[in-house]
């Protein structure tokens, strides 16, 4: 039985992602804020990407991860889920150009009176009520948050000949750091990028908000929790600033915000980070990170009978693709599987072995924790002649569903393990020339290039060193 992982409906996968999330475990879909059913709350593993509240999050009694789908985890009460036992984990930021770009698309919108232009031209009027447009040109732009994202906004102001001014929060190599309170005081358009760390809540208050010059653009796509949004609402109304841009909202989703219905605001639903390659990307990092849960308990186990069902399916699965089977064992007829099993087992010893100029061997197979079997290897005792130019300690392969997920690597790297008890320390591991796949996962586990062996066949060998 596949473990169960709770996945938040807000989070919409491709039929791909959703096939390769099947393959590891029993998929429910939840909404995290509404009861749970009791077969869900057995789940193992949750994927969110909206708040879990803690009366929710207590009610999964069985689960030991929470993944983010987000680079930060404020989405979850991390001290309550550390107390319950349960690891909480977040993808690699993601999507910062998407979210730079968003930035610029609320600065252009309030600063060229994009929305009431359009009314206008929709209500049958020409400029009635529009003022000359602000120009981006020589103006000065504060970033508040100086990470990725705000290197990004960085870069594009600069394209767009503006000053920019860097907050003494962030970290500049190019441009000298100024306080805060300096920075609003100066600023013509304030964009906010600060992370939410302990102290950093309403960052942008109502005394920071009056240090700001007048008709000051301030836009937020980081986090609602930085601004005190009342301050800002009322800055508006009275104007003193000229528009804000609002990705964000201290409680989301929101419904019918008084700030969003001035007409010198301009509001989107979290959208910034909302573009198909970024989805995709975020996708992958969290679907990655849900099956190295899964990874935790793939282990190298010896060939044996209780293994007879589960490997029939892997040996059927790949003959039909028609492809060659690797390691060579695995081409071995099972039908009889307790003969294939005593043949497996015969083969590390020098007067049993299948062909001449073979060497001692010794195969394992790669096995989840429902006995599915991922791949298979075979580790030689020691090198001959023909080992030693193209064929080296290790020959390993994953079963053809299962591929590019990095089971390869997980596979190299347990074999590994497995030389060193036979006393084997400096490890050849071979690939054909133009296998970027193995060659990638041989690096992966500290592959040093060697040289190349041409065959008789004409095929070309890179031979990699790892030291273990």
């Amino acid at each position: 039985m596949k473990a169960l992982c709770a996945v938040d409906t807000t989070i919409k996968f491709s039929d791909d992602e959703s096939d390769k999330l099947d393959r590891y475990f029993d998929i429910a879909f939840v909404d995290f804020s509404k009861p749970i059913d009791t077969e869900v709350a057995e789940a193992e593993l949750l994927l969110i990407h909206s708040k879990i509240p803690n009366e929710v999050l207590r009610k999964f009694v069985n689960c030991k991860y929470v993944l983010v789908r987000a680079h930060n985890i404020d989405y979850i009460d991390a001290k309550l889920a550390a107390e319950l036992g349960i690891s909480v984990k977040g993808i690699p930021q993601v999507g910062a150009n998407a979210v730079a770009e968003h930035t610029f698309s609320l600065i252009f919108a309030l600063a060229k009176q994009i929305i009431p232009s359009d009314l206008n031209i929709k209500a049958g009027k020409w400029r009635e009520g529009l003022t000359p447009n602000y120009e981006l040109y020589g103006k000065k732009l504060g970033i508040i948050g100086y990470g990725v994202i705000g290197q990004m906004v960085a870069s594009i102001g600069k394209a767009l000949g503006m000053e920019i001014l860097i907050s003494a929060n962030g970290d500049s190599k190019e441009t000298d750091r100024i306080p805060l309170d300096e920075l609003l005081q100066q600023a013509d358009i304030v964009t906010l990028h600060a992370s939410t760390k302990i102290g950093n809540e309403q960052l942008i208050n109502k005394a920071r908000i009056a240090l700001m010059k007048e008709s000051a653009i301030f836009i937020n796509t980081a986090r609602g929790k930085l601004l005190d949004y009342a301050a800002l609402e009322a800055a508006l109304q009275s104007g003193k600033l000229g528009g804000a841009g609002l990705d964000v909202f201290a409680e989301e989703p929101i419904r019918n915000l008084s700030i969003t219905q001035l007409s010198n605001v301009i509001s989107t639903p979290h959208l910034a980070f909302y573009t198909d390659r970024t989805i995709s990307m975020m996708n992958d990092h969290l679907i990655n990170n849900a099956i190295q849960y899964f990874e935790k308990d793939l282990v190298l186990v010896k060939p044996s009978i209780e293994y007879q069902e589960e490997y029939n399916k892997f040996y059927q699965e790949w003959k039909s693709t028609g492809e060659d089977m690797v390691p060579w064992v695995i081409e071995q007829d099972p039908s009889n599987f307790e003969e294939y099993i005593d043949f497996l087992f015969s083969q590390d010893s020098e007067d049993k072995l299948l062909v001449n100029d073979f060497v001692p061997h010794s195969t394992y197979w790669l096995a989840d924790s429902q006995h599915r079997i991922l791949g298979a290897v075979n580790i030689r005792h020691r090198l001959n002649e023909r080992l030693s130019n193209s064929g080296g300690h290790i020959g390993y392969g994953i079963r053809p569903t299962t591929r590019r997920m990095g089971f390869a690597s997980k596979l190299l790297a347990l074999a590994l393990d497995k030389t060193q008890e036979l006393g084997i320390y400096r490890v050849l591991v071979v690939c054909d020339k133009g296998n970027i796949g193995s060659e990638r996962t041989i690096l992966k586990n500290g592959g040093i290039f060697d040289s190349e062996f041409i065959e008789e066949s004409g095929n070309i060998v890179k031979r990699f060193w790892i030291n273990c």
